[in-house]
């Protein structure tokens, strides 16, 4: 009797084209017969693999791999996909289980030992696996770990077009880990993530993250399965992982199998999450030292572990913090404690520490234990933390093989009374007891204990009772828990006290401490308060996860009623303490120009950004805060406040973004990329290695499919990755890099950027309207809601019913097709792009290359002030706009005219039609109509087309002196300044910052020679052109007290007129800063002026001083 033939046989033998097999199973199949198939498939089937790929999965090396996925492997379900990959790794299972063990020997030696023997154990598990990704990747980490860098070399070109690049990436970020800058992956939406190639780049560039998905893991595993089996292994581990702990929601149907599968391999971290045997005598000693505050012991015995656990970890890294203790970073778990304990103590090293671990264990990111970690550090960073972050409050327990109080509650259900053993020690004693230790207030950890005992009864009042006030308490949890325990009670004031202590010791740990308790408590005490610290404390919350609006409106209401409740009528009316570092940083900071429109105290926003001008004054007079950002602060409103009228015709007329707004705005960002230029200078070296060069030089950019991969397009990765990973090592492309894309987002996508106005003057209904609005009052299109108007009707009065009805639907059809060519203008052309180098529909494109990088970067590195830095970046912005606009222009001017012909070409021909089969006449008024609405239609054409045309930019006009004056007494808050201009001289746009600035800066050193209180001045501007020689002399005079030897005097002042060179320019600009700067006078005139400066400070008599500065041939000044 023949054998029956099995599902499976059947299966393989349906067809010999391997794709169609494949799918047929992943129909067919239930999920347990999947694995069975996927697990002998490669005995029964004449293929090794379904990728076209010439190895197996086990043999396989990171030089096989191929972005290639099968469609049915595409198109498979996650749940076909999920038991599928658990028959593949069945059948490997002894080579994974051998992973694992090598894993684990790895991970304690990385830890515990010197990175070179943890190279040794890589060695093993390549010669055993070959090369993978993770393997490479960990290499490059131990070569960081040995050296303090990794040396990027040419061999990664050997490996394939997807990781040569992926590869140089992290060496790239690795590079970037004492840089103070948080490596952190950007978060795209759901629908971007269906596409599997971002969700493996991301997965494959930053790993797990805990705040939010970014990446598709079932979408990483199908491109993992044309990988090597160590990257596929690693990928289904990351998904065991986050159905093992629920970071993500979703994955809860494979949990049973999930378990199944990882008790069948023995791993190091999930094995431990069944555990319930009882507590060695040393662990029941390190966790009751802890809790009685003998952390000495704890930390003892913990330095000399060998063997990572997460809940050790954490009371060993809290140990050291509560007694500032620092270990010898002999060893790599040393170096991760002490980094950690700073995390915890939340001190002034918070930042950097906080930032640097961060970015070690994104590096090491394929294993989990680094995981724990990073994610850990995630919630010691913010006292508001959604679900997803806090998931490694529990994670930490479940992985730890030491059954402390805490996991036997979540493992044995204590609620229910189910535990199988006994809980011992003093530990376990205070966990399971609800009264009050005798030593609470002597013991952080029992307090802490039995105050979260409190909460989980709901014994709030109670709670607050047992934490004292103007106590600084060595746990900042303890801290963090006062802040919210208090709000919560009523004590705002008393929360806000200790919030701001906090502050005061550690500025970047802050947001740990913002509860979402205590934001509820602060926005609702606005309305009453009474002092500084609630707008203060408001402000600080800005950043985190409040709302941004809400939380401006709160802080200006919180100015406004203090103020009031003081007796004062502006916040300039503070008595100044320069000790007082709250009161300096609440004036500069938190009495922003748009906080103060919020606050009630004035009618108007020009009333408030006069207020704002006085504060910068005063600050800047008594040498607080920031002072150059303060002085450019004032010029621009000053500015703004003189040039009103002609900035509202500007912004109604012409493509235009507010840029004194916008330099103001990331006027701090710019300014510290360009100081760290300046001081770290060295010589410009090649952009890019060879290998990226080649790779970019070899993009097929008409490529849209991106499942084959021969050519790497760009559309493939987020533009902005390849381009700042192409940098390397070089710091200041970086710094320009990050220059550049800062003020072209600002730029474009600001509050008052060129979108905002290309959206409110012309997108919404002025384009339109420009069009349409003539044809709809004349009666030759319909309006929106009503075709029976009496203009049209009118016209055709005459005219058969037929022919009427006939021209209503052409009317109807043009209607249509008009307003589809103004669509395409409003939502296609008019539209910004930022990253991407292909053309596109939109004709504002801001995209920028490694081509202009070097090109800036050349003008850049030379520029001998921060204003000149950015009238760099202005210039290449405005060439990015000239060339948008000219896009524009030739757009409209050719393909829209044409469609608007042919468009009235048509209706013509319609009319001419109609009439002669009809053999009846349509109005002769009608027929003019359509000539002379094809006219005004083309005229407004015109009318649009100037709207981008640049050379009619209100930057074009000139302005005299008298501008200037009004600009300057904004700013220094004095009336008393009158002007001289008998040449009527006339300043351009383009240089009016500069003169400003020269202007300003004589007038302060006017009146800070004078030494008059600036009440009592007596200012005198006098400008002198000379067209012969093209000089142009200002003349600053002032009344002075009089002062005795002034020629003495003098002699000391002429070390102001001597030359100076481009770098001694450079480093006193440095120096002066503040609003008296000569440097700055003659870095103005020299690289903005394109002249030659004197500047001269002189007594000109012991009751009169005079502060001048003379160019030749500047540019932007014309003069009689």
């Amino acid at each position: 009797m023949a054998r029956k033939i099995s599902t499976l046989d059947k299966i393989f033998k349906s067809s010999g084209n391997k794709n169609v097999i494949l799918k047929k199973a992943f129909k067919e199949l239930e999920p347990k017969t999947l694995q069975t198939f996927s697990k002998i498939m490669y005995k029964k089937f004449p293929f090794n693999n379904v990728t076209s790929i010439g190895e197996a999965i086990e043999n396989r090396t990171i030089y096989e791999f191929k972005i290639f996925i099968p469609e049915p492997v595409k198109s498979a379900s996650n749940n076909v996909l999920f038991h599928y990959v658990i028959g593949i790794l069945n059948r490997n299972q002894n080579s994974i289980s051998k992973l694992i063990s090598l894993e684990k020997k790895y991970i304690d030696s990385l830890l515990f030992d010197k990175p070179k023997d943890a190279l040794d154990i890589l060695d093993e598990i390549d010669s055993s696996f070959g090369l993978s990704f993770w393997s490479i990747t960990q290499r490059n980490n131990i070569e960081y770990l040995m050296y303090g860098e990794v040396r990027i070399g040419d061999e990664t070109k050997n490996y394939n077009d997807v990781d040569d690049i992926l590869i140089k990436i992290h060496q790239s970020n690795l590079n970037e880990i004492n840089d103070g800058i948080l490596i952190a992956p950007e978060i795209i939406d759901s629908e971007a993530l269906k596409n599997g190639i971002y969700s493996f780049i991301n997965y494959r560039i930053f790993g797990l993250n805990s705040s939010d998905i970014t990446f598709d893991i079932f979408q990483v595993i199908k491109h993992e399965l044309s990988s090597t089996l160590v990257d596929l292994y690693k990928a289904f581990e990351t998904l065991c992982y986050m159905t093992i702990t629920g970071i993500y929601s979703g994955y809860e149907p494979y949990y049973d199998d999930i378990l199944k599968y990882i008790s069948s391999i023995d791993h190091y971290l999930f094995r431990n999450l069944n555990s319930n045997e009882d507590l060695s005598e040393e662990a029941q000693l390190i966790y009751d030292s802890y809790t009685l505050n003998d952390y000495a012991v704890t930390i003892n015995l913990l330095s000399k572990t060998k063997e990572f656990d997460p809940s050790r970890f954490k009371i060993f890294t809290k140990s050291l913090s509560l007694t500032d203790t620092k270990l010898p970073e002999e060893c790599f778990y040393f170096l991760q404690s002490n980094l950690m304990s700073d995390v915890y103590s939340k001190n002034e090293k918070f930042q950097h520490s906080s930032t640097r671990l961060s970015n070690l264990n994104l590096a090491f990111r394929g294993t989990l234990v680094f995981n724990l970690i990073k994610h850990r550090i995630n919630i010691e960073s913010k006292g508001y933390y959604n679900e997803k972050e806090s998931y490694i409050i529990k994670a930490e327990l479940l992985f730890s093989k030491d059954n402390t109080p805490l996991k036997s509650i979540i493992l044995s259900n204590r609620a229910q009374g189910s535990n199988s053993y006994k809980l011992k020690g003093v530990t376990a004693d205070i966990f399971m007891k609800k009264e009050e230790p005798h030593d609470i207030h002597h013991n952080e950890r029992r307090l802490k204990y039995f105050i979260f005992q409190l909460m989980n009864e709901n014994k709030v009042s109670e709670a607050s009772n047992y934490l004292v006030d103007k106590v600084t308490y060595k746990d900042k949890e303890l801290s963090q828990l006062y802040i919210k325990i208090k709000s919560m009670t009523g004590r705002i004031e008393d929360a806000c006290r200790c919030f701001l202590d906090m502050y005061k010791i550690s500025p970047s740990a802050i947001n740990y401490f913002i509860t979402e308790e205590f934001y509820s408590a602060l926005e609702s005490s606005a309305k009453n308060a009474t002092n500084i610290d609630t707008a203060i404390c408001l402000y600080l919350c800005k950043d985190s996860f409040v709302d941004k609006k809400m939380n401006i409106n709160a802080t200006g209401i919180a100015i406004g009623k203090s103020i009031r409740y003081m007796g004062l009528k502006h916040p300039s009316e503070l008595p100044i303490d320069k000790a007082d570092g709250m009161l300096s940083f609440y004036l500069s900071d938190v009495c922003e120009k748009d906080i103060l429109t919020k606050s009630w105290l004035y009618r108007t926003q020009s009333e408030a950004y006069d207020e704002r001008i006085r504060i910068c004054n005063i600050l800047v007079s008594n040498k607080m805060g920031n002072q150059d950002k303060l002085v450019n602060e004032s010029k621009i409103l000053s500015k703004r406040k003189v040039l009103e009228v002609a900035e509202k015709q500007v912004n109604s007329t012409k493509i235009y973004a507010d840029k004194d707004y916008i330099l103001n705005n990331i006027w701090e960002q710019l300014n510290f990329l360009f100081k760290d230029i300046v001081e770290k200078r060295s010589e410009f070296g090649d952009i890019l290695d060879s290998e990226i060069e080649r790779v970019l030089k070899n993009l097929d950019l008409e490529k849209v499919d991106i499942s084959t991969v021969t050519n790497m397009g760009l559309n493939i990765l987020p533009v902005h990755i390849l381009q700042y990973a192409a940098l390397g090592q070089n710091y200041k492309l970086k710094a320009i890099f990050q220059m550049i894309k800062t003020y072209i987002e600002e730029y474009c996508f600001g509050l008052k950027g060129l979108n905002t106005y290309l959206s409110t003057r012309i997108r919404h209904g002025t384009l339109e309207s420009t069009i349409t609005s003539s044809l709809v009052s004349n009666g030759f299109m319909p309006a929106d809601d009503n075709d029976e108007d009496r203009q049209f009707y009118n016209l055709l009065k005459d005219t058969p019913e037929d022919l009427i009805a006939q021209l209503k639907r052409k009317r109807n059809e043009f209607k249509e097709k008009l307003y589809f060519i103004i669509n395409e203008i409003i939502n296609d052309w008019l539209q910004i792009s930022i990253d991407s180098p292909i053309p596109t529909k939109q004709k504002f494109n801001f995209y920028f290359d490694e081509y202009d990088l070097i090109r800036i970067t050349k003008k850049i590195e030379l520029s001998q002030s921060f204003n000149e830095c950015c009238g760099y970046l202005d210039e290449f912005i405005e060439d990015k706009l000239a060339s948008s606009c000219l896009r524009v222009i030739s757009s409209l001017d050719n393909k829209s005219r044409a469609d608007i012909l042919a468009l009235f070409d048509d209706f013509e021909d319609f009319l001419y039609e109609i009439q002669r089969e009809s053999g009846c006449s349509v109005s002769y008024e009608f027929n003019r109509l359509v000539t002379i609405s094809k006219q005004h239609v083309l005229n407004q054409l015109d009318v649009i087309i100037n709207w981008f045309k640049l050379k009619q930019d209100f930057h074009e006009e000139s302005y005299d002196m008298e501008i200037i004056t009004g600009i300057i007494k904004n700013m220094v808050q004095i009336e008393n300044i009158k002007v001289i201009d008998n040449n009527k001289i006339k300043i351009k746009y383009d240089i009016l910052s500069a003169i400003v600035d020269i202007v300003y800066n004589l007038v302060n050193n006017a009146i800070k020679y004078s030494l008059l209180h600036p009440s009592n001045v007596n200012i005198e501007i006098e400008c002198i052109a000379d067209k012969t020689t093209n000089k142009v002399s200002i003349e600053v005079r002032n009344d002075c007290l009089a002062v005795c030897n002034y020629e003495e005097k003098n002699q000391e002042l002429i070390k102001y007129s001597a030359p100076v060179s481009s770098e001694n320019l450079r480093s006193l600009m440095q120096r002066e800063g503040g609003n008296t700067g000569i440097a700055r006078v003659k870095s103005a005139i020299r690289y903005e002026l394109n002249a030659r400066e004197e500047v001269t400070l002189r007594y000109l008599s012991e009751n009169n001083f005079s502060a001048t500065a003379s160019f030749r041939n500047a540019k932007g000044l014309i003069y009689d």
